[in-house]
């Protein structure tokens, strides 16, 4: 619903774009509590994909996390960018089989498609 409208990107971050702290003293615009939850429901999410099967997305959720206690709604913007990459890329992933040899040892066997 909240992704589908957006365009379709190439890479899962803004390039060039961290999530930035406020200073002490300066004010920023947070998101009301229902969207401050969605933000952390979504960045959850995006950390279960990096755990999981998602390692492209790292550097854009690690910086999604660092404002978790009062995303602002640029940075609820981002967290969606993610998101819609995510679904956009859905075909990427990692392929591991295991294959057992005979002499009881295990091989593991990595293959990547990388864009």
């Amino acid at each position: 619903d909240m992704v589908q409208n957006l365009q379709t990107y190439r890479t899962p971050g803004t390039p060039n774009q961290g999530i930035i702290r406020t200073p002490k003293g300066g004010v920023v615009e947070k998101v009301d509590p229902a969207d401050h939850s969605l933000y952390r429901t979504g960045v959850g999410m995006l950390l279960f994909l990096v755990k999981h099967s998602r390692p492209d997305i790292a550097n854009a959720v690690r910086e999604l996390s660092k404002v978790l206690d009062g995303p602002s709604p640029a940075a609820m913007k981002e967290m969606k960018r993610v998101i819609k990459y995510v679904l956009d890329t859905k075909h990427y992933g990692l392929k591991i089989e295991p294959e057992k040899l005979k002499e009881d040892k295990w091989v593991l066997r990595v293959f990547t498609d990388s864009a």
